[in-house]
């Protein structure tokens, strides 16, 4: 597009001077404060080889100065106006405010130009100002991140960040740029984009389908340069808006009792069930390849499941929002609702969220457990027997649960019972011979449940009961304590109901890691 109208605020009539490869012509003075004095510079950034450059200022129309175009792109800015005004005479300078300079440049070179306030005797004063002036504004396009429903294209040119362009999108593959570009480029200037290098994120596209990226300069006096265009495709999947995730954390479920679960949100508009499917960050290294994969294990799953269950695959996919119990332990995940018909066939609808379960904190003291301590003179010298014993309400039946017992300096080096069990990443671990391997089942309690120690030396000591989710046995940030000083704790109540002592395996407790039941 051709520029054809005259810059607005030009308004006088042109005077002819010669000027270091620039023709001058000047406009109307405004007054202002000589100390506050500022320069701006506007350059015509049309494909001609002759520019208009317009200089103004908030000074008075009294104030001399003067402008040049140099080849200079690199030097100090301070360096160049001292050497230029050293060799300025009073005849050289320009007085007034409201100048356009049509300035003569070549192809394929860039130019400055530089404009400083001078006095008659020679006197630098004011911030000196310069503007980009350049042959022809040309742009670099290259693609960023391609998903489903968006793009990213980031754009650079050989301008300056103030040079205004505008970039767009398109599916239309066939008309050429310069004809989408008439019509596409906004009437409002406050649209246009500045900077050298911007990335443009394109939103609301529809899965595998190509489209055209075109950029090109523009002022408000029309386009300029010739467009430059990038095609695209997007990918394979997009997020579904009626289908959305959320790491729900634990929460209280009927079924349960304690668990971590996914939110699913289902919007009115939905019309297919859907199936969860969820797997490590670890293994995702391209999340479409993964989703491909997703999708046929989803499915295959189904039936599988059909089939064994002798049910239909309608029954066995979820319908409407709800949160669903997942059970996972400590780790970084990724889970997928996939949307699927009654053969198991993608139906057309996807979404995915990266998530990471971190267990609760010991955070909640439980008042249904009681712990006691029964301590009885063991089998040598300065070592006794230790019966430990949770007497647990009826309302706590359901929550599984860990004995410990340990040192009460380590405690205290930790700086308290809830910091010890939150510091131990590894796993809790009593202080004797032998230490209990939580890896077997059996070794979670559910009620009233005692255990003997056997060769424990005399010494203050804490027992910890630490609360479990059913089934998954995760920690559910739910614990009890007693301090008890050994020999001392001799004199305990029996227990209303002792369950069969259980024998000790060698072995580590790593409550975060807790298989389910063999």
């Amino acid at each position: 597009m051709k520029i054809t109208r005259i810059i607005a605020f030009l308004t006088a009539g042109i005077v002819a001077l010669a000027f270091t490869g620039c023709e001058k012509s000047n406009v109307s003075p405004k007054a202002a404060d000589p100390e506050s004095v500022k320069f701006s510079v506007f350059v015509d950034p049309s494909d001609s080889d002759v520019k208009s450059v317009v200089v103004t200022h908030n000074g008075d129309a009294s104030l001399t100065w003067y402008g040049f175009l140099s080849e200079d792109l690199t030097s100090d800015l301070g360096e160049l106006v001292s050497k230029k005004a050293a060799s300025l005479s009073d005849k050289d300078l320009y007085a007034g405010n409201g100048h356009e300079f049509k300035c003569k440049t070549l192809a394929g070179v860039d130019y400055r130009f530089i404009v400083f306030g001078v006095n008659l005797d020679g006197k630098v004063y004011g911030e000196p100002v310069a503007a980009h002036v350049i042959s022809s504004l040309s742009f670099a396009l290259t693609p960023g991140e391609l998903t489903g429903e968006t793009v990213t294209v980031n754009v650079k040119h050989n301008g300056s960040d103030s040079n205004t362009w505008y970039g767009f999108i398109t599916d239309d593959l066939e008309t050429p740029a310069e004809k989408l570009v008439e019509s596409n480029i906004p009437s409002n200037a406050s649209e246009f984009m500045t900077g050298k290098d911007k990335d443009l994120l394109f939103e609301g596209l529809e899965p595998l389908s190509t489209y055209r990226v075109i950029v090109t300069g523009v002022t408000e006096l029309g386009t300029f340069g010739e467009p430059a265009e990038i095609t695209l495709q997007t990918a394979k999947y997009a997020q579904s808006k009626n289908y959305k995730l959320e790491y729900a954390g634990f929460y209280e479920d009927p079924d349960y009792v304690y668990i971590n679960g996914l939110k699913v949100s289902v919007s009115d508009n939905a019309s297919s069930k859907y199936f969860l499917y969820i797997d490590s960050a670890e293994s995702v290294t391209d999340i479409y390849s993964f989703l491909d994969g997703a999708i046929s294990s989803a499915s295959g799953n189904l039936l599988s499941l059909a089939s064994r269950y002798g049910v239909s695959v309608n029954d066995i996919l979820f319908e409407g929002s709800q949160t669903i119990p997942v059970g996972l332990r400590n780790g970084k995940y990724v889970a997928v609702v996939i949307t699927f018909d009654e053969e198991a066939e993608y139906a057309g609808d996807i979404n995915w969220i990266d998530f990471e379960v971190v267990e609760p904190k010991a955070t909640k003291v439980n008042p249904d457990w009681n712990l006691s301590v029964l301590c009885e003179p063991g089998s040598a010298a300065d070592v006794y027997s230790v019966t430990v014993t949770n007497t647990v309400a009826e309302s706590s039946y359901a929550y599984p649960y860990y004995l410990d017992f340990v040192k009460k300096s380590k405690v205290d080096d930790a700086g308290g019972i809830e910091e010890y069990i939150n510091s131990v990443e590894a796993g809790l671990e009593s202080d004797f011979e032998y230490i209990y391997d939580h890896y077997n089942y059996d070794m979670t309690y559910y009620g009233t449940k005692s255990d003997k120690y056997n060769n424990v030396p005399k010494g203050d000591y804490v027992i910890i009961a630490l609360g479990f989710t059913p089934e998954t046995y995760l920690f559910t940030g739910q614990y009890a304590y007693k301090e008890v000083s050994i020999p001392d704790s001799s004199a305990s109540e029996s227990p209303a109901r002792v369950m069969s002592s259980m024998g000790f395996d060698s072995g580590k407790l790593n409550r975060f890691a807790i298989p389910s039941k063999k």
